[in-house]
């Protein structure tokens, strides 16, 4: 069994945001530096949790009643963060949560999608909601399509932009951002 020392190490080497709270999603047990960094970003001090992080994934756990959930919260200054959400059921109901800023569509790339490559209006949300990381699942309940139709977008879209794949679609936004 790794020593906890070792297991901290890991888990401050990690690029994504780490962090144990109590069961009520009120104090943080634990947190790796990243994961203070975004909680600090989001309006927390050094022990609590930010009230609307708070209030999402307490929702979530309360109505759905999941034992993990995926959501997103808006920092004061915008930026927003992809969330992931644990019960940690062997350690007293404390919450586990995965937090990483999302890459998103600024409005100079959807500009640069339109320009270049023609996109529609739909087809830019789609774009942007793959960039959020939504499922196809995802992007109907967003956009109020079916699945079939946004598949039916996401296979124009990859023919319009010369990709296959959604790593090559968010390798390509990424790319273009770079050059806006």
């Amino acid at each position: 069994m790794p020593s906890d020392s070792l297991c901290q190490s890991i888990i401050d080497s990690l690029e994504i945001g780490v962090v144990v709270v109590d069961g009520a999603c009120r104090r943080v047990v634990h947190r790796n530096a990243l994961g203070g960094a975004i909680l600090h970003a989001l309006g927390a001090g050094a022990t609590d949790v930010p009230s609307s992080l708070r209030e999402d994934v307490s929702k979530w756990f309360t109505v759905e009643a999941p034992q993990q959930c995926a959501l997103e919260v808006t920092a004061p200054n915008g930026q927003r963060y992809h969330v992931r959400a644990k019960v940690l059921e062997d350690h007293g109901g404390s919450i586990l949560l995965f937090l990483k800023p999302r890459p998103g569509c600024s409005g100079d790339l959807r500009g640069a999608l339109r320009k270049r490559f023609a996109l529609s209006a739909r087809e830019l949300q789609v774009v942007q909601a793959v960039c959020d990381g939504l499922t196809n699942a995802g992007i109907s309940a967003r956009l109020g399509l079916t699945e079939g139709t946004v598949k039916n977008y996401l296979s124009r879209v990859f023919t319009v932009l010369g990709v296959q794949s959604r790593t090559q679609l968010l390798a390509l936004t990424e790319s273009l951002t770079r050059e806006t």
